[in-house]
């Protein structure tokens, strides 16, 4: 009832990923308990486009510590200066990045990105040279 409490005030979140249990030959379910996402989805509301961006590229790369992101999110902020990706990269928590974009979608922070644009902007980061 406790887990279910935190959850349901935003104090914790449960992440379940589905994974193959190779030794059994059977589908099974990783779960991962951790403090809630709804600090994290308030920031990234206010920065939609860029978590959407950063989540689109750690996804693609599966890059997802700050030292990984730093040069993309530099790369934008010289070829996009619209964005605020080196402000909002200062507000992540990294240790659980990699959990918040599986729990928090572009769609549900009002990110208006399609993957499409934001794969042509990680082919142009990769093709620079």
């Amino acid at each position: 009832m406790d887990l279910i409490y935190l959850w349901d005030t935003g104090l914790a979140t449960c992440v379940i990923l589905p994974n193959i249990n190779q030794t059994n030959d059977m589908l099974a379910f990783s779960e991962v308990i951790r403090h809630g996402e709804q600090a994290f989805r308030a920031i990234y509301s206010i920065y939609p486009n860029e978590y959407s961006i950063l989540r689109r590229y750690a996804s693609v790369t599966d890059s997802y510590t700050r030292a990984e992101i730093l040069p993309f999110a530099k790369w934008c902020t010289v070829c996009y200066p619209t964005l605020k990706m080196m402000e909002f990269l200062n507000k992540i928590e990294f240790e659980a990045f990699f959990s918040d974009c599986i729990a928090v979608l572009p769609d549900s922070v009002r990110a208006t990105l399609c993957d499409e644009e934001i794969d042509e902007m990680i082919d142009c980061y990769r093709n620079r040279n």
